[in-house]
């Protein structure tokens, strides 16, 4: 599938640890996920993997962005497990409304997870997740110095083992954490794309 230069957002989750997992059933799970917007300024949060999907998965007027994240083999586990788990089919056409592809090499390198959420005859309305670490081969901490970005721009610290309970409210110091991982993906992003590297978004890797 052919995809134009359009928009992007980039997301990020925070996710239980190995130490949760007695208290949590043996499960694991989203318990923060932040959506940032360059061209509005614009960061959203939630506290659950089921708010994020329902807030992406929706006909944009503005037309669809690109959603990013920085490892989409580890997010994107967690989104193709809830597509799964909410009836969603695999069909590499994407043939049908509610369907889903991934484009995952035999090494197991994670390029993108395309969603059709809407089809009328010929119009096809699609979803695509992709992976910034195949554009910004960094761990989010160096970007900025690699980028020339300015000091504030770096990433905090947080205790992952610290017990989120399901329904947990974020504190000031949790969103501080996790703002700057998507402002800093987002800027590199944009300086790429103002720089002409926008080939992994032009048209499908296969």
């Amino acid at each position: 599938m052919k995809i134009t230069n359009r928009r992007f957002l980039v997301a990020d989750f925070e996710t239980s640890t190995q130490a949760w997992l007695e208290r949590d059933n043996g499960w694991t799970r989203v318990w923060l996920w932040g959506l940032y917007d360059i061209e509005k300024d614009l960061f959203e949060y939630g506290i659950d993997l089921d708010s994020f999907l329902k807030r992406v998965l929706i006909k944009d007027k503005e037309g669809n962005p690109i959603i990013y994240f920085h490892n989409l083999k580890y997010d994107g586990s967690y989104i193709v497990w809830w597509l799964l788990a909410h009836g969603y089919k695999y069909d590499d056409d994407l043939t049908a409304e509610n369907t889903f592809k991934t484009c995952i090499s035999d090494m197991g390198q994670w390029y993108f997870v395309e969603v059709c959420i809407y089809k009328h005859k010929k119009a096809k309305y699609v979803i695509r997740f992709q992976d910034s670490l195949k554009k910004i081969p960094l761990p989010v901490r160096d970007i900025p110095k690699a980028f020339g970005f300015e000091e504030t721009d770096k990433k905090g610290e947080l205790d992952y083992d610290t017990y989120r309970p399901v329904g947990h409210q974020p504190t000031e110091a949790e969103l501080a954490y996790l703002k700057p991982d998507v402002v800093i993906v987002a800027k590199a992003l944009k300086k790429l794309e103002e720089q002409g590297f926008t080939s992994l978004d032009r048209k499908s890797v296969v």
